[in-house]
């Protein structure tokens, strides 16, 4: 019998309460690790240099460097991490403008903690 694999992640979120919580909730699941929490884009990208996540769950409106423009960033320097934006903003647009980003998907945040993994396994 095989052990599960553990997808490792980082959530970069300014509300540092709700990642927390998010990422309390996905721990409690026996397949997710939370490396670090960054509370703006900038943190994120130094983070990087130390860590090597397989996910980052990515906030789009935090200060300093925003969800779009870190999420170009992390795909240029690290391609081989996934980004899952992580909003409240549930518009066409910002799906279309996110993914042009290169994030590879767009969840919500009221999105129930079971779903979330659901969608979150690699």
């Amino acid at each position: 019998m095989s052990a599960t694999p553990i997808v490792e992640m980082i959530i970069a979120d300014d509300q540092v309460i709700v990642a927390e919580g998010i990422g309390v909730m996905l721990e409690q699941q026996e397949d997710f690790k939370l490396l670090g929490i960054a509370p703006n884009g900038l943190e994120l990208l130094q983070m990087l240099n130390t860590m090597q996540p397989q996910l980052i769950l990515l906030d789009l409106n935090m200060p300093v460097l925003d969800g779009f423009k870190t999420c170009v960033q992390v795909r240029e320097k690290f391609p081989d991490i996934v980004v899952v934006a992580l909003t409240t903003y549930d518009d066409d647009k910002m799906r279309q403008r996110i993914k042009n980003a290169g994030a590879a998907a767009m969840l919500l945040k009221y999105t129930s903690s079971k779903e979330l993994a659901q969608k979150l396994r690699l």
